[in-house]
């Protein structure tokens, strides 16, 4: 393993650079971040720095703090976008869903002749939306329609159309 030393060498500039920014009384240990490959041989406060490649690039170790907080503060709004949406896609389901309960459960009331339960049915069913009905011939076809809320204030409409055979048969 060619790199071990080197590595090792690496990994002790860093906590020499590391003791160096605590200050006076506050490193343990041996060593004093002085001599060879003990980092930049600058004082307490600077930004202790370690060759981490062959092309020179070097990464401040000071330069982190509060990276952590920002990348959150960064994510977290992208997050609570992708929840909202998911949420909003489960609820347009369940709205789908009660849409065509509803418009099937019209379909047959109108279909039987009993439009007074088919209204009643209708409110109850698809609270907040619409169902209209259609006959032609022997087939009653009721569409219901209402508005889906996705994040909030953005509304989607959602629209089920269910046929049923008209006269009860």
């Amino acid at each position: 393993m060619t790199g071990g030393p080197v590595l090792v060498r690496r990994a002790r500039a860093v906590v020499a650079g590391l003791r160096q920014d605590r200050g006076p009384g506050l490193s343990s240990g041996s060593g004093s971040g002085s001599g060879p490959g003990s980092g930049s041989g600058a004082g307490p406060g600077a930004a202790a720095s370690v060759d981490v490649g062959a092309r020179g690039r070097t990464a401040q170790l000071g330069d982190a703090r509060g990276s952590v907080t920002v990348e959150f503060a960064v994510v977290l709004p992208a997050v609570v976008v992708v929840v909202g949406l998911a949420a909003g896609l489960v609820a347009g389901a369940a709205m789908e869903i009660r849409l065509q309960v509803a418009g099937a459960a019209v379909a047959r009331a109108v279909g039987r002749g009993d439009s007074a339960s088919a209204t009643a049915l209708a409110a109850e069913l698809a609270p907040g939306g619409t169902v209209r009905t259609i006959m032609s011939g022997s087939v009653v076809c009721a569409t219901a329609s209402a508005p889906v809320p996705v994040l909030g204030a953005v509304r989607l409409p959602a629209t089920a159309t269910v046929c049923a055979a008209n006269g009860g048969r």
